[in-house]
């Protein structure tokens, strides 16, 4: 309902209305005024009137009004009768907008001072739902702690393991692969050359010798030279002792090859027997510069592929694998804490933000209580100012049907034509009505604006409290994790 502001003036003894609202009062308001023609037109009053008066009618020694002034009295109460239930209806709506408002100011008094205590009692039971699986992680984070630093401390590290990626080790596995392939297409040459299936049968036979040089070599560089710079010196042993027999197995290999290529000049069949032999008789005894190709060809894939090994396992055997475990403990123990920090982060911002969105929402609420009783007044008083237009509206239709009598007959109208009833028009005032009164309303303006006040001037010690709060479990759960080695 738009705001009505209704001024009553007293012009030559007749009251009229002014409206000094946003916007003037249209004739479809609830409490626009009588519409005199319309009610006349609607009674035939200018016909009636004359018609009477001219059979003298009401005759002139009458004491009572005639039936056709009753009428006006009862069209004009019905019009002042609406007027009054609207106007009920809409003092009303704004006694429970402030009864709303009151209520909305009153729950904030109420819930905004117990808000730091719900964070508390939501954070704690938020964090006693996540202590089992807590300890759980803190336990397995410091299980593979104490394992990280063992190692560490056994083996004289200072240093994080160099993490081998997937994508790294299996390049590694390729390089095997392709010098197993490599060397067999290049010996393939120097086999086929003396056998019926040609580089078919050469690269079998290439492909075998190269997978026994490059697998044996890989294998040793991956378990034994791993060993090389191990803080324990048996363990440096056994690398030393991988590349000695790395080296005598790689040479003998290449010897042997080369002089199976030898004896193959002479036929395929019993070639092996041939070259073990003249191996062991005289081992340099090769006559041909393929030979002698073929053996160096072989002792740089072999040393190749020990070099490869070596590289896939890492830098520092066992190390990889201990700084995995711990990684993976740290990192899911990390991931735990920040969840937990970030739940209790958005409790601490849901309270705030509700405790803001209760201040504004009090204020508000203010605003409407003050707005309303001001909106309650101007509907009193444009009640009024209807109720008394319409008494000038009566006396009007009134004054019309006598003058109207009055202009047709040549007998003297009646004596009541001179004179207005009181008592009739004391018919049209109603009661008052029951709502609270202006005063009412502006002692509990004021109770309401000191409970606002004491809200703002309350809001930040509320925040304090919480943020107190969340920063003790926050260093809560940093307590949980302890040191931490890097």
């Amino acid at each position: 309902m738009s705001l009505i502001r209704i001024r009553t003036e007293k012009q030559n003894g007749v009251v009229t209305k002014k409206s000094v609202t946003e916007r003037q009062v249209e004739q479809a308001h609830p409490l626009a005024p009588v519409n005199v023609d319309v009610v006349a037109n609607a009674l035939n009053l200018v016909e009636v009137a004359r018609e009477l008066g001219s059979k003298e009618l009401p005759p002139s020694d009458q004491k009572g009004r005639v039936s056709e002034e009753v009428k006006i009295d009862n069209e004009i109460q019905k019009k002042v009768t609406e007027y009054a239930s609207w106007t009920e209806k809409d003092l009303q709506n704004h006694q429970n907008r402030l009864h709303s408002d009151e209520s909305d100011i009153r729950s904030s008094k109420l819930a905004i001072p117990l808000m730091p205590a719900q964070f508390e009692q939501e954070s704690e039971m938020f964090l006693r739902e996540q202590e089992s699986d807590r300890l759980e992680l803190l336990k397995e984070y410091r299980d593979h702690t104490k394992i990280y630093e063992d190692f560490r401390k056994a083996n004289n590290l200072q240093r994080q393991a160099v993490i081998q990626s997937k994508p790294a080790f299996w390049t590694k596995i390729i390089v095997l692969v392709g010098l197993i392939v490599a060397e067999g297409a290049l010996n393939a040459h120097f086999f086929g050359m003396n056998m019926e299936g040609g580089l078919v049968q050469g690269f079998i036979y290439a492909a075998g010798f190269a997978a026994m040089n490059s697998l044996v070599m890989f294998f040793i560089g991956r378990y034994a030279l791993c060993y090389w710079s191990h803080v324990s010196k048996t363990k440096r042993r056994i690398a030393v002792g991988g590349l000695v027999f790395a080296l005598f197995y790689v040479v003998f290999l290449a010897f042997f090859i080369a002089h199976f290529r030898q004896a193959l000049q002479e036929s395929l069949d019993g070639a092996v027997i041939r070259a073990w032999l003249q191996m062991i008789d005289n081992p340099f005894y090769l006559t041909e510069l393929a030979s002698w190709l073929l053996l160096g060809l072989t002792i740089l894939c072999g040393l190749m592929a020990l070099v490869d090994g070596k590289s896939a396992a890492g830098d520092y055997p066992g190390y990889e694998a201990v700084q995995l475990a711990y990684d993976k403990a740290r990192e899911e123990w990390d991931h735990h804490q920040t969840e937990l920090r970030e739940k209790l982060d958005d409790l601490k911002k849901r309270y705030i933000r509700q405790m803001e969105d209760g201040i504004a929402a009090s204020r508000n609420a203010l605003q409407s209580f003050r707005q309303t009783i001001n909106e309650k007044v101007n509907t009193r008083y444009a009640y009024e100012a209807a109720r008394k237009n319409a008494r000038v509206s009566w006396q009007a239709l009134v004054g019309k049907f006598r003058d109207e009598n009055r202009k047709v007959r040549t007998t003297p109208a009646p004596a009541y034509f001179d004179e207005w009833d009181k008592d009739v028009l004391e018919d049209i005032k109603l009661t008052e009505l029951n709502f609270s009164t202006k005063e009412q309303d502006d002692e509990m303006l004021v109770e309401l604006e000191q409970i606002v006040t004491e809200l703002a001037e309350g809001a930040d010690a509320h925040q304090r409290r919480i943020l107190t709060s969340f920063n003790k479990y926050c260093s809560a759960i940093q307590a949980d994790e302890g040191g931490r080695s890097e």
